[in-house]
């Protein structure tokens, strides 16, 4: 009786160190799971905020725009260490803050459309046939005083 007390002391003495690994383990990929967590929302509203200033310059549509956005999030976690992320968590996390910062980003940052990138590019082409008319005008050999 004595050795098997000593055999389930001993077994248990040396599970410990097994056991504790594994808690340890889990523990770890259940902090980096709360941490991503953590960073995925601010990390998401501000790629939002980003690809909402690219449509104020230029006429880009809301594909372009995700896509932009799940991008800044992917790479600011990997330059948080985090190597491996689902890429659906990342888009819904997109989603959730375009969704929530919808009506203040339609205010903050009115978007450029393709009529509006249409009538500028007619304003600068008419700007620079207004210069080019300017200059004909003054080289033109009417208005170059006669030499005697």
């Amino acid at each position: 009786m004595n050795n098997l007390t000593e055999l389930l002391v001993s077994l248990a003495v040396a599970a410990i160190p097994i056991i504790g690994a594994w808690i340890s383990k889990q523990l770890l990929a259940n902090k980096q799971a709360l941490t991503l967590v953590k960073v995925l929302g601010p990390l998401a509203n501000a790629a939002v905020t980003e690809a909402e200033q690219l449509g104020v310059t230029q006429a880009i549509d809301g594909a372009v725009k995700k896509s932009t956005a799940i991008q800044a999030v992917k790479d600011g976690l990997k330059s948080l260490g985090f190597t491996s992320a689902d890429e659906q968590t990342i888009a819904n996390a997109v989603e959730q803050s375009y969704a929530d910062l919808k009506d203040s980003l339609a205010e903050t940052y009115p978007q450029k459309t393709v009529d509006q990138e249409t009538s500028n590019q007619d304003k600068v082409a008419a700007a620079a046939q207004a210069a080019a008319d300017a200059v004909k005008a003054q080289l033109s050999p009417s208005s170059v005083a006669p030499q005697q």
